[in-house]
């Protein structure tokens, strides 16, 4: 990208739109969803179409309180253009990180210059996590992208007082909402906070700009919250602010990681840009009213309010993603200025980098040699889950080890540039590595990851589409089969009047219409001897299936 830059902004967008085209879209239905989260959100895309019903939120057939619809709602339109499967579900976060390129460039470019700006969108775009999430089904890209485009806008009205920039900044902040929920008004309202407390001789001349803000955003808001308030009550929504406050305060569904949980994914998964944020913090905030602060603010806003969450999951802090990118940018800017090559900070930067480098090598070769060394692997394994799971047939042909070739090579290349003084070679050549990683990793190793955790199962539950039956895993908690079984409205718990619970005794003691096949982890296998005359009729690579037949009571 740095060699084709033009003093023309529209050709510069246009590079951008295609390259990110060729980066984003390539593989997006190259494995199967995963669970939880990926088949969560297109499941209920996926009821949206079957049933029609596209206002409230469906899983199972059942009202779904967690998040509001609109990213399910691109889903739901991609899906009823390209058919229900994984590159529709996947296609709308593809389409929000071409926009979000385009976004970083030309907020680059107007608050720094054109080179900058092409940092940021390759800090952004080479860097492991930010990247994948573009690859994924999952919620927070979108809602990020609306964030962080509202922080902007924000910034805007701070800067030039302009009544229409706060106004903007709610009506994406109102699409975060619609996203996510209350978390998409809490977030910007504490950077926002922070910053005005720091400029209090101004605050109450900001008093209008804020209340339009907040205006704005409930409006956007209501579009959907005040229509299913008057169509179906508050129960939805009451049910909806008790499952985010049991996020807050409780380790939700096994998910407690302790406080500095959320530091090492930035850290480790951010990489490279992490490495050259980590040293942008200090000089960064020493430009008064700029929006580096903003980007320093917004940083330990979610690490701090995701670290004090109780349920930590990868992606919550994934709004750190924005200023941390724009930190490195920042930050390689000076580098390749000269501004700290007479200080140490140069060589424990480079040391840094160059050990979280090394260390995702390990992680792919460790990851390869696993892979050619299975049986082996299997042999010492004591979990009889997990030996299940690694005993599924999946072959590795050895064009997999071409993702720690290539991370080993610009590891080197990294240390040779630096070594003869080439620093921008350098900085190349480490993001070009990753970029290209991922690149083969995820048509060459994530089948091969995937063909362990789930693939096995997955294949029985599209089978079981096919048949008129009920499929009901116990004891573990999985969308799985819903989305790849192809649930019915017959075949969930609405279709009898059940609750979930209430649904899974009835199909292990009632007067059943239809077989029923049971899923269960391979330790879970005495549950599943319990069910009345069930029998085994499968065993999936750690994933048992007993049948019970219909006319037994």
């Amino acid at each position: 990208m740095m060699n084709v830059i033009s003093t023309d902004n529209k050709k510069n967008h246009i590079i951008i739109g295609i390259v990110s085209c060729i980066l984003f879209l390539p593989f997006l239905g190259n494995v199967h969803l995963f669970d939880w989260d990926e088949i969560n959100f297109a499941e209920a895309a996926r009821e949206m179409i079957v049933t029609g019903d596209w206002l409230r939120v469906h899983i199972d057939f059942l009202p779904f309180w967690e998040k509001p619809p609109l990213f399910i709602w691109l889903q739901a339109i991609s899906m009823s253009v390209f058919g229900i499967n994984e590159f529709a579900a996947r296609l709308p976060n593809a389409l929000v990180g071409i926009i979000t390129l385009q976004i970083l460039f030309y907020i680059g470019r107007k608050i720094h210059d054109t080179k900058f700006a092409l940092w940021w969108v390759i800090a952004h775009t080479a860097s492991f996590l930010p990247h994948f999430y573009f690859r994924s089904g999952i919620i927070d890209p979108l809602f990020n992208t609306c964030i962080f485009t509202s922080l902007w806008f924000l910034y805007r009205w701070n800067s030039e007082n302009s009544i229409k920039y706060s106004i903007y900044a709610g009506i994406c902040t109102g699409a975060a909402i619609l996203t996510k929920g209350p978390v998409g008004f809490l977030l910007p309202m504490i950077v926002v906070g922070c910053l005005l407390i720091m400029q209090y001789k101004t605050i109450f001349s900001k008093i209008q700009g804020i209340i339009l803000y907040i205006v704005s955003a409930i409006f956007i808001a209501s579009l959907w919250f005040g229509v299913e308030y008057i169509q179906n009550g508050s129960w939805f929504i009451e049910e909806f602010i008790r499952y985010q406050i049991r996020l807050l305060t409780t380790g939700d569904a096994g998910h407690s990681q302790p406080w500095y949980y959320h530091s090492l994914i930035i850290l480790i998964g951010c990489f490279p840009a992490s490495i050259y944020a980590l040293f942008a913090f200090r000089s960064a905030w020493n430009e008064p009213k700029h929006f580096s602060r903003w980007m320093i603010v917004l940083f330990f806003t979610v690490l701090i309010v995701f670290s004090v969450v109780q349920t930590k999951i990868v992606h919550y802090s994934s709004l750190a993603y924005f200023p941390v990118t724009y930190l490195a940018a920042y930050m390689i800017e000076r580098l390749l200025s000269g501004e700290y090559f007479k200080k140490n900070i140069s060589k424990i930067l480079f040391t840094s980098y160059s050990i979280i480098h090394f260390i995702w090598f390990a992680l792919f070769a460790l990851l390869c040699c696993i892979g050619f060394n299975i049986e082996y692997v299997v042999s010492i394994t004591k979990g009889q889950f997990e030996k299940a799971n690694l005993s599924a047939p999946v072959v590795w042909s050895g064009a997999e080890l071409i993702v720690p070739a290539i991370m080993i090579i610009g590891l080197i290349g990294f240390l040779y540039f630096i070594r003869n003084g080439k620093y921008k070679k350098a900085i190349i050549s480490g993001f070009s590595s990753t970029l290209c990683s991922i690149l083969f990793f995820l048509p060459l190793v994530a089948p091969n990851i995937e063909g362990y955790t789930q693939h096995s199962i997955i294949s029985f539950y599209e089978k079981s589409a096919t048949e008129n039956c009920y499929v009901q895993p116990i004891f573990f908690k999985t969308y799985a089969h819903l989305f790849y079984g192809r649930r019915r409205l017959e075949q969930s718990p609405a279709s009898v009047g059940k609750q979930s619970g209430e649904f899974e005794e009835w199909l292990k003691t009632g007067n059943i219409d239809k077989p029923v096949y049971f899923v269960a982890k391979i330790g879970d296998r005495h549950h599943l001897d319990e069910i009345p005359e069930a029998k085994q009729v499968g065993d999936y690579h750690g994933f048992l299936v007993y049948k019970r037949e219909t006319n037994q009571h």
